[in-house]
């Protein structure tokens, strides 16, 4: 909500600032993940649309996603998830939600 379309670049930053201050390197393996990083950015935002108090909207999200690490299998094959191309970049769902 506070930084609209700029959001999944603060996020990135955020995420890579993160791994390299814990000695988690960011690979073709491992580390951060573009695909997964913009899916969970995009959804979010969807659910917290209309919102003006960003303490309610983080509270919506967290009961609505918190738990739920099967949501990218609704979007994404394994074969893509594990794709260096889908770490490195934005690949589109290739399964329909």
């Amino acid at each position: 909500m506070r930084y609209g379309e700029g959001a999944l670049a603060k996020i990135r930053e955020g995420i890579l600032r993160y791994n390299d201050a814990v000695g988690s390197a960011n690979t073709e393996s491992s580390g951060y993940h573009e695909t997964l990083t913009g899916l969970w950015a995009g959804v979010v935002a969807e659910a917290v649309a209309g919102f003006s108090n960003e303490w309610l909207a983080a509270r919506h999200a967290v009961q609505r996603f918190g738990e739920d690490r099967d949501l990218p299998r609704r979007f994404y094959s394994f074969d893509v998830v594990r794709s260096v191309e889908a770490r490195r970049t934005w690949v589109a769902p290739d399964l329909a939600d």
